[in-house]
């Protein structure tokens, strides 16, 4: 089954088995899988699945499939993740997770599911895109390829807080996500009944679907979807600013870690740009605490071409000609207590 729908999020989910659709749970697989994450894809033949990984470019792709299966298509550089399932039990071999992106190999449908959410949320933290550019272009506004990115960022935060507030704009990112999320409509319903814009930053935290379609559409600059997100976004850069007074109050000095996992290219590319200007193409999250970043490289992945970095981010919040705006986040989230920094889309 083709999914016929854009992709709105960072990771796609692939299900290859020549039996996929004579499972007798397929419905309710389907149900769950897509409670987890929403781009879900399914073949049963295997000249069309790898076509299907080889056009993927936005997106990073977790491969459930059979040993067999794995064994013809592990290879393919798209896939970050491979889950061997088997309803079998007795199928399960020795070879069954040999290969390096392979995660587990399961004969339960709860495994597989948990295992998989585990993986979402480890992944969502090694998606992290940056640009690079030189200081002088950026204060003499000379137009680069490496400065157009920060431009365009700027104009994106600029263009939305212009935009005039429009009673309709709410009801067209309701509408948008009931079309695209039709397996979570109780949290858009939710959103829809309860949502205040003096709570946004506790939605973005929660990781739901504007999270989601925010970071997807940072990433691939992709303004469209954000200016169909701009009733969440507007709420979102407004309360950047109001909050980010709260937060630097008598902070002289900030110095916030984050924990990466680059690949071999990425670390060069951070090498070969030493002593220029970075731009995340997010809202990047750090902590005040190094050994919490530390914990997150500790954690195992089969990736095998990744390193772990530690970013150290040093800002002075009440400087006058500091433009770095962030907040605390343990001030808006009742139920963060680490400490944590959100900064906005800022240039470091």
């Amino acid at each position: 089954m083709v999914n016929t729908q854009e992709n709105k999020e960072i990771i796609t989910i692939v299900w290859y088995d020549s039996n996929i659709h004579s499972y007798n749970a397929r419905k309710n697989i389907d149900e769950r899988l897509r409670q987890l994450n929403e781009y879900v894809e399914y073949y049963d033949d295997i000249e069309s699945c790898m076509n299907y990984i080889q056009s993927i470019d936005n997106e990073k792709l977790f491969l459930i499939t059979s040993s067999i299966g794995a064994s013809q298509i592990h290879s393919f550089p798209q896939i970050t993740s491979i889950f061997i399932f088997d309803f079998d039990e007795s199928l399960k071999d020795e070879l069954g997770c040999q290969y390096l992106k392979c995660i587990d190999r399961y004969t339960e449908l709860e495994d597989l599911y948990l295992s998989i959410q585990e993986q979402l949320e480890f992944q969502d933290e090694l998606s992290l895109k940056c640009s690079f550019f030189d200081q002088y272009e950026y204060s003499q506004q000379i137009l680069s390829k490496q400065t157009s990115d920060l431009f365009w960022y700027q104009f994106v935060n600029k263009i939305i807080l212009e935009i005039p507030d429009d009673s309709k704009a709410k009801n067209e990112l309701i509408d948008s996500c009931c079309q695209y999320y039709q397996n979570n409509l109780k949290l858009i319903d939710k959103f829809k009944h309860e949502y205040h814009s003096n709570e946004v930053i506790q939605w973005y935290l929660t990781k739901s679907f504007p999270y989601k379609m925010i970071k997807k559409a940072l990433q691939i600059k992709d303004f469209d979807q954000l200016n169909s997100l701009r009733y969440f976004m507007k709420d979102l850069i407004q309360n950047f600013e109001k909050q980010h007074q709260n937060s630097i109050q008598n902070k002289q000095k900030l110095i916030v870690y984050r924990g990466i996992k680059l690949s071999t290219e990425q670390l060069d590319e951070f090498k070969n740009n030493e002593g220029k200007l970075v731009l995340f193409h997010e809202f990047l999250k750090g902590t005040r605490h190094r050994s919490k970043a530390l914990n997150f490289l500790k954690r195992s992945t089969k990736q095998t071409n990744l390193v772990d970095v530690i970013l150290e981010i040093e800002s002075y919040p009440q400087d006058f000609y500091n433009s770095i705006i962030l907040i605390d986040i343990n001030e808006q989230n009742e139920f963060s207590s680490q400490e944590d920094i959100l900064f906005n889309l800022n240039v470091l």
